[in-house]
């Protein structure tokens, strides 16, 4: 066989090859210039939304709560930039929400941990949120007293903030596509 014909025998790279490393560059780069998390390895406090406080509930009252007994932590998602972009206000009220923590390397979340469980959380529209204390036993007394029930914490919620994976992953694939490429061209040139 002719080193012309073994050229043209040469297997062509699969289109998910490329696919896979233009989405992994796309998912650096966007992490790197969109998110405001750290690009150097980083455990950040998040608040995890669980429903807003109910209607009935004395919003003046809570909001006093959270800013009297409140701890101020930083915004990581996207969602100030974009609202400061636009010059929108974000004030959104008191909610209630779960304190996690999570791990992020070059922006990426990779992992999130209960943290001080449930929250009431005030974001004004600045890069911080306020968050105070609730607990179980506080989520119980807001319910009495509003007769509503309010919506639990959901351990799939905290896949919203480990997607980090998807990277590791796509390079895994994209290895896998490549090992699988190089020994279809070796069995083509009778390499084996």
């Amino acid at each position: 066989m002719t080193t012309a014909a073994a050229e043209r025998a040469e297997p062509r790279r699969e289109v998910a090859h490329y696919v896979l490393l233009a989405l992994s560059c796309l998912l650096i780069i966007g992490s790197v210039l969109v998110s405001l998390r750290p690009i150097t390895l980083a455990n950040l406090p998040v608040v995890a939304p669980v429903g807003p406080v109910p209607p009935k509930a004395d919003p003046a009252r809570l909001e006093a709560y959270v800013r009297a007994y409140s701890v101020l932590i930083p915004q990581t998602d996207w969602r100030p930039a974009l609202r400061d972009a636009a010059g929108l206000t974000g004030r959104s009220g008191v909610q209630v929400g779960y304190s996690l923590r999570q791990l992020s390397f070059l922006g990426l979340p990779f992992f999130a941990y209960p943290e001080a469980g449930y929250v009431l959380s005030l974001d004004d529209g600045g890069r911080y949120i306020a968050i105070a204390p609730l607990g179980s036993e506080g989520l119980e007394q807001i319910e009495r007293e509003t007769g509503a029930t309010l919506p639990r914490f959901s351990p799939l919620t905290a896949l919203r903030y480990a997607w980090g994976w998807l990277l590791p992953i796509m390079v895994a694939l994209f290895v896998w596509f490549e090992l699988r490429w190089q020994a279809r061209r070796r069995a083509a040139l009778g390499l084996i």
